[in-house]
């Protein structure tokens, strides 16, 4: 019609012919069925098109004039195209699919069909239904796209949707099983699908992605040339087939998510409790502004090259680990890193800003391991392959270290700054420092751990931690003394809770300084240790040793053997054995034994030709030297305190001796006093045989102001030269 609208009331039907419906001035409406092969309309005003047509052409040319096609079958977008003048465009099926030669022009496009379909469009919104099962939609479009609010849906089927310039926008969602998405412009995604693939080929554009349950990466990747990518999930996990690349990637997810990128810098959170995150980036890596967080879940990233830089945050909560893959590069991390666990692997320097609780980190080629740590650390492994290791806690803190290890390579120290310090086996090895000077409380080595460096530097003694009651093994006193022997560094063992070994065999002479602070809560049981096995044997090269606190029982050989062992100290000490209870020889000047018991020694006190030596003390702090079993029993004790050969400064007073055979013997002991002036400094010898027993050359010796009771023979003397006697 050349005037007016065009109106079909009834069926118009063309069998396999053509239909064409043309008005120049107005509308064209069809109640009724129009049946044909290729239906050609052509209006002015709104129109509304029922339809059973294989191909549709249509030009709505006025303004804003939309047009409805309601097709009972499958249809095709002619190529000569349906077209409005920025009007909306409804093409809904009962049936079949719709199927694209030409292009759908117009404003908004409304879609529904059963199948499969293919939309070519220039429109600015899309809202689209497939609703049969598996049945997909692809979309071509000219320009930009808005994914109405009316959303675009299929029945678990793909969706493809391409632009050739433009953006896609999303004010609704769009709904299916793989989605693939092209454009050239920054683009916004809603979507519920689960699978992405998409391409944004502008330089640095965009793409967002907000998923309303878990999303699978598809092999075909998320890429974007240089622009930011956010990727956030309202449920579920976002998993990686493909890669994601880009500049910035921001991920949040409530369940443990797997990214494969290639990116420059990464912003991830995983919100659900105990769910954690694998970053695989083939190239280097910055921790964005924001965080890496999981909540006390583990996070992962990986890279294969390149270096990881994190200025701002990971964060992995209290029982989630961070594990941090740079293998081909460094890993700077400024920002705190909050963990359980935290382990890294770098090619070259490793920087951490730390608070964890465990921290197992290695170097594999030259750099150093760079560490400030916010409170206690549990040191599982840190290692350099040629570099520096520098540990920084508060000083409030304590550290545990399993293994440091900076031995290769030829500039290897090792430094720790904190409160407390405990080294667990293997210890701490380095090729040239290991610096303990930071340590401010208590340095400690316990279940076999050890120091292994040229040089190490404290301010106060690094104490071995006695763990074990075994003869030998870590933790053990043994393992202990073996170590001290192994140091080059000052050492002390203080026993904290109550200890009895049985030695199977004799203990390690020391040739290192001995501090061993037993407490009164260590026992030592010499019955298998052999019938000549002494206790603590000290050697020449271990000046400066102190024993306290100790009993020793059962040896056949000395309790305690000083062997040419200057300034060393034995106080407080219980000895019962078959064999001496202290024996000394050699030079020993500066040594002393007090405050300590002997009970049935063979001898309790042997000094063999040692000078400047003290043997008791005045006031009471002089040792008890008990010979007899028991009260009424045999004597046990031939010498309660015997000395021989030349003396010169060594001094015997304050002690007291029971039950031996004879209290004091001198054998030709020269320059020698026993006893003293004052009645502080008198030896007291009681139920004796003999008190004092003096044979051989005794010059220059004085035994001075003895108290003898209940003794048959006070003084033996005869045999002696050059002795004398104060009475």
């Amino acid at each position: 019609t050349s005037n007016g609208n065009l109106s079909v009331t009834g069926s118009l039907t063309a069998g396999t012919g053509n239909v064409t419906l043309n008005t120049a001035t107005g509308s064209v409406a069809t109640t009724g069925l129009i049946t044909g092969n290729v239906l050609n309309v052509t209006a002015i005003n709104t129109s509304t098109l029922t339809t059973n047509v294989t191909t549709l052409v249509a030009n709505v040319t006025g303004a804003a004039s939309a047009l409805t096609v309601n097709e009972t079958n499958g249809l095709i977008i002619g190529a000569g195209n349906v077209a409005t003048n920025n009007g909306n465009i409804s093409i809904n099926l009962a049936a079949g699919a719709i199927t694209s030669v030409g292009t759908i022009t117009g404003n908004a496009l409304s879609a529904t069909a059963p199948n499969t379909s293919t939309l070519n469009t220039n429109v600015t919104t899309l809202v689209a239904t497939i609703s049969g099962a598996a049945q997909g939609l692809t979309v071509n479009e000219t320009n930009g796209l808005t994914i109405g609010a009316g959303n675009v849906a299929t029945n678990s089927g793909n969706i493809s949707i391409n632009l050739a310039a433009g953006a896609i926008t999303s004010l609704g969602r769009i709904t299916g099983n793989v989605l693939s998405a092209t454009a050239p412009n920054t683009s916004t995604l809603n979507t519920n699908v689960t699978t992405l693939v998409a391409t944004i080929s502008g330089a640095a554009q965009g793409l967002t992605v907000n998923e309303t349950n878990g999303l699978a990466i598809g092999a075909g990747n998320v890429t974007t040339n240089s622009g930011n990518v956010s990727i956030n999930l309202a449920a579920g996990a976002i998993t990686s087939l493909g890669r994601i690349t880009g500049n910035v990637l921001s991920a949040t997810a409530p369940n443990t998510s797997t990214l494969n990128t290639n990116i420059t810098t990464i912003v991830a959170t995983i919100s659900g409790a105990s769910q954690g995150l694998t970053l695989n980036e083939i190239d280097g890596l910055i921790i964005g502004s924001i965080a890496v967080q999981a909540n006390n879940g583990s996070i992962t990233l990986n890279l294969a090259a390149g270096n990881l830089t994190n200025a701002v945050a990971i964060n992995a909560g209290s029982s989630g680990n961070v594990t941090l893959l740079a293998p081909a590069g460094s890993i700077n991390s400024s920002g705190l890193i909050t963990a359980n666990v935290l382990s890294t692997t770098s090619l070259n320097n490793a920087t951490l800003n730390t608070n964890v609780a465990g921290l197992n980190s290695t170097i594999t080629a030259a750099g150093n391991l760079l560490v400030n740590e916010a409170n206690n650390l549990t040191v599982v492994n840190a290692k350099t392959s040629n570099g520096s290791i520098n540990l920084t806690t508060p000083t409030t803190s304590n550290i545990s270290v399993t293994s440091i290890n900076s031995a290769s390579g030829t500039s290897g120290n090792v430094t720790l700054i904190g409160g407390n310090l405990t080294i667990d086996a293997p210890g701490i090895t380095a090729t040239n420092i290991v610096d303990l000077r930071g340590i401010i409380g208590t340095i400690s080595i316990a279940i076999g751990g050890r120091i292994n460096a040229p040089t190490v530097l404290t301010n106060s003694p690094i104490y071995y931690t006695i763990s074990s009651s075994a003869d030998s093994g870590p933790g053990s006193l043994r393992d202990a003394l073996n170590g001290i022997n192994s140091s080059n560094y000052n050492t002390a063992i203080t026993i904290l809770t109550p200890t009895t070994i049985n030695l199977t065999s004799p203990l390690p002479a020391m040739t290192k300084t001995l501090i061993l602070a037993g407490n009164n809560l260590l026992t030592l049981n010499g019955a298998a240790a052999g019938v000549t096995a002494s206790g603590l044997t000290l050697t020449s090269t271990a000046t400066g040793s102190s024993i306290t606190g100790v009993e020793l029982l059962n040896f056949g050989g000395a309790g305690i053997d000083i062997i040419g062992t200057k300034s060393t100290i034995v106080s407080n000490v219980i000895v019962t054995n078959s064999g001496s209870g202290v024996r000394a020889s050699g030079d020993v000047a500066g040594t002393s034994v007090t405050l300590s018991t002997f009970n049935w020694n063979t001898t309790g006190i042997e000094l063999n030709a040692v000078q400047n030596m003290q043997v008791g003390k005045a006031n009471q702090q002089g040792n008890i030297i008990n010979g007899r079993i028991n009260s009424t029993g045999a004597i046990r004790t031939l010498d309660g305190i015997k000395i021989s050969g030349l003396s010169t400064g060594t001094k015997a007073y304050g002690n007291l001796i029971t039950g031996a055979s004879r209290g004091i013997s001198l054998i030709g002991a020269s320059n020698l006093t026993v006893g003293g002036y004052t009645a502080t400094q008198e030896n007291e010898i009681a139920a004796c045989t003999t008190g004092v027993y003096a044979t051989g050359f005794c010059n220059n010796s004085f035994v001075i102001k003895t108290k003898i009771t209940t003794t048959p023979t006070p003084y033996n003397v005869t045999g002696s030269r050059y002795l004398t006697i104060v009475q």
